[in-house]
């Protein structure tokens, strides 16, 4: 069952996502041909970047806004602590050690 389930999957991959972008491509140039012609050009734009903007929103934006309001509350999510997540992360001499790490592998990994 695990087998015919992952050549499914590959199957939806490899023709279900070129097909849903070919018609996407097809519809909205269709209906961008339907406009007049001084706004085509300011719309066509907006058809590829409106996409790629709300995927952006969908997979960074909210992640990191759900993030951070997490940081404020306890380790199981149930009460608000404010800063104190915080303020231990930045006076435990261990998460210190480790940003201080982090931070020499960034600086000379991306240096060399």
């Amino acid at each position: 069952m695990l087998f015919n389930s992952r050549i499914l999957t590959a199957i939806i991959v490899v023709i279900g996502v070129p097909a849903v972008v070919v018609g996407y491509i097809a519809v909205m140039d269709w209906l961008v041909s339907k406009l007049p012609i001084g706004i085509r050009e300011r719309v066509r734009p907006w058809l590829w970047a409106g996409p790629v903007i709300v995927l952006l929103a969908i997979y960074l934006v909210y992640p990191t806004i759900n993030t951070i309001y997490l940081s404020f509350l306890n380790r199981d999510s149930t009460q608000y602590v404010g800063l104190q997540n915080y303020i231990y992360v930045f006076t435990d001499s261990q998460s210190l050690n480790a940003m201080r790490n982090n931070i020499y592998w960034l600086v000379l990994l991306t240096g060399l």
